[in-house]
């Protein structure tokens, strides 16, 4: 009995004392992130005039009223059927087709099997975006690790399927297997070949290389990928072009410009991620259906996704100087009109308007157009901002509710002690017994409180250290020792 009870002493400590620790570097985690996610809001809401904040909070809270309303997080669609709509259309074709009398080949239909391969290469473009990334943290390493799993994991399930709807790329892989020396490294997941319909051969899709119209409908899926990527991209852009304006016009002094390039500079990343989309849907399509068919989807090229203006501004005291000289020459030589001359960077930019703000639903109103990129962007703003406040105040909960149970139990144990100490319907050895557990587990009880304390808040100094070094200017220090001290109140 009493190497039972020690084995449960031993697996309670052994359960308690690491989600300590896990929760302790949970909240530093949480309060930095949520820091960060405050400053990012603060800078696009103050971009924005009080009425329209208050216009577009009335949309969030009538979606939160009714999931089925509009999203105010997600951008709308005017440039033809988006990659979900045609999606919706592909499915309930060939469900009409199961009804006709056509068995399906799977359980897993060819509409999911080539969304499964079209979000295996989304993974892959998100993986190559995070390692582009110059100085890679700790966080984006451990991002970029998740994703990598998460897409062994999913390609393993695609392979299968491949065998059934696309036999051809089944020989390819065998044949591309065969080929490769023993000693070379696997690729990794972000360069491993998925061998849609689209990257096969002209020769090897036709006959029984792809099953029924599997290839039609990958066709159709990029068409409605380059679609949304194309919305994706001017909206980013519409709002990107806002946040420079602002910046340019607004700000002075480094720290409120370097906010704001960094928020320039996260919309480009951004819009890279939806540029490569775009790209890599159009190749396929093109090697599908060639050249001439879809002609309004043209080449992306880098001119296209550049804004006038938005070259770094140096924030320091010689370029505003240098600024306001230029703006004196100009009133001088009545050139300009008071407005500064153009930098190297933009005069060198091919003049035009780039053919992405004139295809099919670009032109629906430019300006109803920018105030709705806004208007999302300052909701997803928000929404981070909400989530990772009330995941910090979610995580200190959860650890005042652990104490709170270990101080229950201690008490629970107590009154036992009390209540066996009364009883007179045992023997006295009996009740000396009880006596003697039930003290035993009001001190274990007391000391692993102790230590869950300790071991949340040990060391106070390193965790605080911690927390700021991630960017913290807020309470952290003090919230840190409110919830770490023996004895700090627990609510």
């Amino acid at each position: 009995m009493a190497t039972a009870n020690a084995k449960g002493s031993m697996l309670h400590l052994r359960v308690l004392l690491p989600l300590a620790d896990a929760l302790r570097r949970k909240l530093i985690v949480a309060i930095a992130e949520r820091a960060r996610q405050i400053d990012a809001f603060k800078e696009i809401n103050k971009c924005i005039p009080a009425a329209k904040r208050a216009e577009w909070q009335k949309k969030i809270d009538i979606f939160i009223e009714d999931r089925t309303s509009a999203s105010p997080y997600t951008y709308a669609n005017r440039g033809g059927p988006t990659e979900a709509e045609i999606r919706a259309s592909l499915k309930q074709k060939e469900q009409e087709e199961a009804k006709g009398g056509r068995a399906p080949l799977h359980a897993t239909s060819a509409t999911a099997f080539l969304s499964a391969g079209l979000q295996l290469e989304e993974t892959q473009r998100r993986i190559k975006a995070q390692l582009a990334v110059p100085n890679i943290t700790a966080d984006r390493e451990s991002k970029i690790h998740e994703f990598r799993i998460a897409f062994m994991a999913k390609l393993r399930k695609f392979r299968e399927l491949q065998v059934v709807y696309t036999p051809a790329a089944v020989r390819t892989l065998k044949a591309e297997e065969a080929k490769r020396e023993v000693d070379l490294p696997t690729p990794s997941p972000e360069h491993i070949r998925l061998w849609l319909p689209s990257e096969l051969p002209e020769d090897e899709r036709s006959g029984s290389g792809c099953q029924r119209n599997v290839v039609g409908m990958e066709a159709k899926l990029r068409q409605g990928q380059c679609s949304n990527a194309l919305v994706g991209i001017r909206n980013l852009l519409h709002c990107k072009r806002h946040i420079i304006t602002f910046r340019n016009d607004n700000l002075g002094g480094q720290k409120k410009t370097t906010r704001a390039h960094t928020i320039v500079a996260q919309l480009g990343e951004r819009v890279n991620v939806e540029a490569c989309k775009y790209r890599d849907a159009r190749a396929a399509l093109t090697h599908l259906k060639g050249r001439d068919h879809a002609p309004e989807l043209k080449e992306l090229k880098k001119g296209d996704l550049t804004l006038e203006g938005e070259e770094e501004r140096d924030p320091g005291e010689a370029a505003r100087s240098d600024r306001e000289a230029v703006k004196r020459m100009g009133r001088i030589t009545g050139g300009t009109h008071g407005q500064p001359l153009r930098s190297d960077a933009s005069a060198k930019k091919a003049p035009g308007v780039s053919w992405i703000w004139m295809a099919p639903g670009a032109l629906d109103g430019e300006e109803e157009g920018l105030h709705e990129s806004l208007r999302i962007e300052w909701s997803r703003a928000k929404a981070r901002k909400k989530r990772w406040e009330e995941e910090v105040e979610l995580l200190r909960e959860e650890m005042r509710r652990v104490l709170r149970y270990l101080e229950w139990e201690q008490g629970r144990w107590a009154t036992l002690k009390v209540d066996s100490a009364a009883r007179s319907d045992i023997t006295l050895e009996l009740r000396h017994g009880l006596e003697a557990y039930a003290a035993k587990q009001v001190a274990w009880h007391r000391d692993l409180a102790t230590l869950f304390r300790e071991e949340m808040g040990h060391p106070l100094e390193k965790a605080t250290a911690l927390a700021i070094a991630a960017g913290l200017e807020d309470d952290a220090s003090s919230s840190l020792e409110a919830l770490f001290t023996p004895g700090a109140p627990s609510s």
